[in-house]
């Protein structure tokens, strides 16, 4: 975003991280409180744990994205932008583990580029023609690790995707 701003375009960023350089064509819009709600769901020591009890981090994870989403458009200046019919946008990239803000795309009729902030499922990368190996790179948010990785783990993996 900011190589974007050097080059003078001008952006409306919403983002957990400000940077603290102001360019006069970009506005940020300060989510980083979401942080805390990933803290209140104790989501970080969830996914050490995760190969144990996956149920548990599934639905903590959802509870934890719902909280996150209801929080970001709740925020006073991203409903200032829902509402307000003069805004308009050439293009919009949305975090693609936020699928709930790809509703912007409607609101703001531009076309939408899906980024991911980390490695994204095996479903993003198969959208985009990415080869997908369940053995060699699992998709860790649904195949969980475990500490031996043996065989019947990999065959597992395996068996869920080709079947």
């Amino acid at each position: 975003m900011k190589e974007l701003a050097i080059r003078g375009h001008e952006l409306v960023v919403i983002t957990t991280d400000p940077i603290k350089e102001h360019f006069s064509n970009m506005k940020q819009i300060d989510v980083s409180y979401a942080y805390k709600i990933w803290n209140k769901h104790n989501f970080t020591s969830m996914v050490k744990r995760s190969y144990k009890n996956p149920i548990e981090l599934i639905k903590t994870t959802i509870d934890m994205l719902n909280d996150i989403t209801v929080y970001e458009l709740e925020h006073s200046e991203i409903q200032n932008l829902i509402v307000d019919t003069r805004e308009q946008f050439d293009l919009l990239m949305i975090e693609y583990l936020s699928p709930t803000f790809f509703a912007f795309k409607h609101r703001f009729n531009c076309p939408m580029i899906g980024i991911s902030s980390s490695d994204t499922r095996d479903t993003g990368h198969w959208a985009v023609g990415n080869p997908v190996h369940s053995v060699l790179y699992p998709d860790d948010s649904i195949y969980f690790k475990t500490e031996k990785n043996n065989f019947f783990d990999r065959l597992k993996r395996f068996l869920s995707i080709h079947f």
